[in-house]
């Protein structure tokens, strides 16, 4: 992954300028793309920015890797919702929430490889992004940091990494954070930071957040409590947290 050399500046001065002179720039840039492992990493790690670069006159487009179908197979559930019914119901969820976001002008893709496979068929993923990138050569591109908890996100910051070097066609890399691994600490990683003022936007922020029903309610008998139990409040910061790679 092609480390920027204005990365920074870009973030910390760019989007503080007036709103009319990143209108301006917004039509001759590339898109503002957010690869997001899971329906909803998207909206958890940098929700705050994509209303933000919408709000600018931006062209949004996330694209989610997985299908998002193993969401409740840690609990042994399978059935009532199957794990199919469980990936329809997040992309509906996501979709509803990038829209809230962006004010319905956000594009979502979903490249759907199989929730819990993203390691096995990381080099045909590799091969499917590289492509991606070289049609859609972002001016900003926004992946999960390579120290989540997650295999699947650790899997898309390398694969965002390898398709970037292939592609050529990533002009600035900022990776968000979902969930850090246990006992790391964000001061400690060996990356810079920056943080990005996404006050204005937190109502919105909050009402995509809330689409997230697989997480916030009980959609399953075999399950008495939501899986998510802090209504996402943890997320909804004034400012949000990004790494930028050297």
């Amino acid at each position: 992954m092609r480390t920027a050399r204005i990365g920074l500046l870009l973030l910390a001065v760019a989007l503080s300028c007036p709103a009319s002179d990143t209108r301006l720039r917004a039509a001759q840039a590339g898109p503002i793309v957010v690869l997001a492992p899971h329906p909803d990493d998207e909206t958890l790690g940098c929700g705050g920015v994509i209303a933000r670069r919408a709000a600018e006159g931006r062209r949004i487009v996330v694209v989610v890797v997985t299908d998002g179908r193993a969401l409740l197979r840690r609990f042994g559930i399978d059935r009532n919702p199957t794990e199919l019914e469980v990936s329809a119901m997040r992309k509906d969820e996501t979709r509803r929430a990038v829209a809230i976001l962006t004010g319905g002008k956000g594009e979502v893709r979903f490249l759907d490889v199989q929730n819990e496979r993203l390691v096995a068929e990381q080099a045909e993923t590799t091969r499917r992004i590289t492509a991606l990138l070289s049609e859609l050569r972002p001016a900003e591109l926004y992946v999960p940091s390579p120290f989540e908890g997650h295999a699947e996100h650790v899997a898309t910051n390398a694969i965002a990494r390898a398709a970037c070097e292939a592609s050529g066609a990533c002009a600035d890399v900022f990776e968000f954070i979902v969930t850090l691994k246990r006992d790391t600490d964000i001061a400690s990683l060996p990356r810079r930071r920056v943080g990005v003022d996404v006050s204005a936007h937190r109502e919105t922020e909050h009402r995509a957040l809330q689409q997230f029903r697989s997480h916030l309610d009980v959609i399953t008998p075999t399950r008495p409590t939501p899986f998510e139990t802090d209504a996402y409040r943890r997320y909804l910061t004034d400012e949000e947290p990004f790494l930028v790679p050297r």
